[in-house]
């Protein structure tokens, strides 16, 4: 092929996805529209026209990708040694700045509630959390993590966001001028501020392992463990907890009106993000090879015989718009 012809070619679609847990599946809550990762692409679709919209490509394998609250923005984190995560103004496509500071990865991100800040939590191997400051393109701040860390998310009123992990939950509060408070030591190299941060206050799974987090509308705080319980905190206090009734929980997704959870065997169960009460359990998806099969609507679309012979959901998102 010649190098003309080469450089007339265009990505019409991408066939599969790289998706391992929430951290590789966003909604823009605007329009609506996912984004997922596919490789080293970014493919933004929209469910409402079955059509995938815009690529991002970057250099490395993606790991995480996350949508601002006002979707204007997009940022994509990379895998792999001196990752970058660059951030994309969705309406335009153009790349609006590109951070450079972690060494193996970064495993989640989170805008704040006005967009503002970025902050990203590196690999278990980086142990590094920074917090970037988009209206300068500069990092503001940092902490050494050496918890292995799973998930990140900002509040609703942008006053604190939430890291969660192994063992490890944990609040970092902003102060009244919309600050990130300070232990007054540096970290890192070159040398940042440090962040401060409150580990929560819990009389049961203090030995869990939290594998994902989200922030509602109102005040609480949700998190999920891999033995598939919920927990809702209000402020840095654990006040409640549910089972999911599932072997595994493995992400969950908060709006005003629900908690959706993905546990083992294809299990997504709603809950009532303030008191936790459940709400229903969604139905199974088509057995393999049976999308379009009008026969497969029968009672064994809601209960299935053998449930844990389907593959589990490893990340769920809940699209308001």
């Amino acid at each position: 092929m010649s190098t003309k012809a080469r450089g007339k070619l265009t990505l019409e679609r991408v066939l599969g996805l790289s998706t391992c847990s929430n951290a590789g599946l966003s909604v823009n809550r605007v329009t609506g529209d996912i984004a997922y990762p596919a490789g080293c692409v970014v493919v933004m679709y929209n469910f409402q026209r079955d059509k995938q919209t815009r690529y991002y490509r970057v250099e490395k394998p993606v790991s995480s990708i996350a949508f601002s609250v006002d979707g204007a923005l997009l940022a994509i984190a990379e895998k792999g040694q001196a990752p970058s995560i660059t951030v994309w103004d969705v309406e335009t496509g153009q790349l609006k700045a590109e951070f450079k500071r972690h060494k193996y990865g970064v495993i989640a991100m989170a805008f704040s509630a006005d967009s503002r800040f970025l902050v990203s939590m590196g690999l278990v191997h980086d142990k590094m959390l920074y917090a970037w400051d988009l209206s300068t393109n500069a990092v503001v701040g940092g902490a050494v993590v050496e918890d292995k860390i799973y998930a990140v998310d900002f509040s609703a009123d942008g006053r604190f966001f939430v890291t969660v992990g192994y063992r490890h939950v944990h609040f970092w509060p902003l102060d009244d001028d919309n600050m990130f408070r300070v232990t007054g030591k540096v970290v890192a190299d070159p040398p940042l501020v440090e962040l401060a941060s409150t580990p929560a206050t819990m009389s049961r799974l203090a030995d869990a392992t939290f594998v994902d987090v989200g922030c509602g509308a109102s005040s609480k705080t949700v998190a999920l463990t891999a033995d598939g319980f919920l927990c809702c905190f209000g402020g840095t206090v654990m006040e409640r907890l549910v089972s999911l009734q599932a072997s595994r929980g493995f992400a969950m997704s908060v709006s005003a009106d629900v908690v959706a959870v993905a546990g083992a065997a294809a299990t997504i169960r709603l809950f009532d993000p303030s008191t936790l009460e459940y709400k229903q359990t969604l139905p199974f998806p088509p057995s393999h090879g049976r999308m379009n099969d009008r026969d497969q609507f029968t009672a064994a679309f809601l209960t299935p015989p053998h449930p844990d012979e389907y593959a589990a959901a490893v990340a769920v998102r809940v699209v308001d718009a």
